[in-house]
């Protein structure tokens, strides 16, 4: 390897014996004026990629001798902010939170160029929504603050928040941002309750197991309401912070046991399939649906399947109870994955059932009365990686614009210019600004301009 003066670096590779197994071709010096990062890494290949902002420990091929890559410093880079989540201060608590409980996101915010910074924010979203501002303290080159931003949410669900560290003058906005998912419980007294929980049993996750495929029918005298059912809870007695794959299905059937095998997941609806990570505590943990479940009354057959990577010696069970029925199906296994779709035919036939809380609202239409004359009223995804959706409302057939602004209050994109129907809409934005090119990560604002008003929401890039 060799270093210049200059800031040049040269990777040469020599001849080389055995095979490498998760080597790093990657430098961590302290690199001057290297706002996007302080190292360079390469990963070998047809073509190579090369990155000032993403480190590489898992190369694992021979790279030729004589192979060279050279790498040349970056520009001075005067201002320049980064923003890092720390999530190993609270990961292992897991990713839920309760509505309306406000809790900490620890965030380190770093001055990554040559000049001191004294006028930024600190800010986190969720989604559109501002939950915290904070007034940054005056940092000097290469010095980094630790800030708390605390969320209170008024909503339960998956949430996605974003922390950014506001720098009109950042000229590498892309690093001053970080994203955070989690879910908030939903208020426990609206949950509709099945079961007594007078029994541990590990049911409907075995995590003692790498895979555990659990299924069960509810009567509908025990769901009792329809409706939209958005969540459902099942009551964990954990020691240890698990971090697993959970799959969910839901579906109506006239069956009321099970004694001639799974309904298959192909028979039923996909309503969850995400990572979460459950803490090492006695609590409800929440499945949000992906897809609210229109119920109508009727038997309900819930699926689940979980599957994590490591061994784990561990038999932390839920809140269950028994009933008379044969009306539950449970397998597990090292060996094999089993599928969903195409269950396994020897398995545990009982009546055991955790104490489960169906969250349903009723159908509730919402008048055009209520809706303002010219709104945003949503964009998802919101962060983006390629394409986001704007959803607009109109009162009436009028003439609007939409327009996209960055951080500087440049206009960097015109959705749309002309005559809207009334009603809603849905308009899409590429990530690209007017001339074609791709916006860089940050903070964006869309404004939607009709004769009498000016309505905005706030957009954020995050490739």
């Amino acid at each position: 390897m060799v270093l210049s003066e200059n800031g040049k670096i040269e990777f040469r590779y020599g001849n080389t014996n055995g095979s490498p197994l998760n080597c790093s071709a990657s430098i961590g010096i302290n690199m001057p004026n290297a706002g996007a990062g302080n190292f360079f890494s390469i990963t070998p290949g047809n073509p190579p990629t090369v990155s000032t902002t993403q480190d590489n420990y898992t190369i694992n091929e021979i790279i030729p001798a004589g192979t060279v890559y050279i790498f040349n410093p970056l520009p001075p880079v005067l201002y320049d902010l980064s923003l890092k989540i720390e999530y190993s201060m609270f990961y292992t608590e897991g990713i839920y939170h309760n509505l309306h409980e406000s809790f900490p996101l620890p965030v380190t915010v770093k001055n990554n160029g040559t000049e001191t910074v004294d006028s930024y924010d600190v800010v986190l979203y969720c989604g559109l929504t501002e939950l915290c501002r904070l007034n940054g303290i005056s940092l000097a080159p290469a010095d980094s603050h630790l800030y708390d931003l605390v969320a209170t949410i008024d909503s339960s669900g998956w949430k996605h928040l974003t922390a950014i560290a506001e720098l009109p003058e950042d000229e590498y906005p892309e690093d001053n941002i970080g994203d955070y998912s989690c879910i908030i419980r939903p208020n426990p007294n609206t949950g509709i309750i099945v079961g007594s929980g007078d029994e541990l049993q590990r049911i409907p996750i075995d995590v003692y197991w790498k895979y555990s495929l659990y299924e069960t029918i509810y009567y509908a005298e025990e769901i009792g309401n329809s409706g939209t059912i958005y969540g459902i809870s099942y009551y964990m007695n954990s020691t240890f912070s698990h971090n697993l794959l959970v799959k969910i299905w839901v579906g109506t059937t006239n069956l009321t046991n099970l004694n001639e095998g799974w309904i298959s997941a192909g028979e039923l609806t996909p309503v969850f399939n995400s990572y979460i990570i459950m803490p090492p505590e006695s609590n409800e943990v929440y499945f949000p649906f992906s897809t609210p479940y229109q119920y109508q009354q009727g038997n309900l057959c819930v699926m689940v399947y979980h599957s994590h990577t490591y061994a784990l010696a561990c038999t932390d069970p839920f809140l269950a109870q028994t009933v008379p029925e044969m009306r539950a199906l449970k397998r597990w296994t090292d060996a094999y994955d089993p599928d969903p779709y195409n269950p396994p035919v020897y398995n545990e036939l009982n009546g055991k059932m955790p104490k489960t809380a169906f969250y349903l609202i009723p159908e509730i239409p919402v008048q055009d009365e209520y809706l303002p004359q010219a709104k945003i009223i949503g964009c998802y995804p919101n962060p983006f990686k390629e394409t986001t959706t704007l959803q607009l409302n109109l009162d009436k057939k009028q003439e609007v614009c939409l327009e996209i602004y960055n951080i500087k209050g440049q206009k960097v994109q015109t959705l749309f210019n002309g005559l809207a129907e009334k009603g809603e809409t849905e308009i899409s934005w590429n990530g690209l600004d007017n001339n074609n090119r791709t916006v860089a990560n940050g903070l964006y604002f869309c404004k939607l301009k009709t004769k009498d008003r000016c309505e905005t929401a706030k957009l954020i890039v995050l490739k």
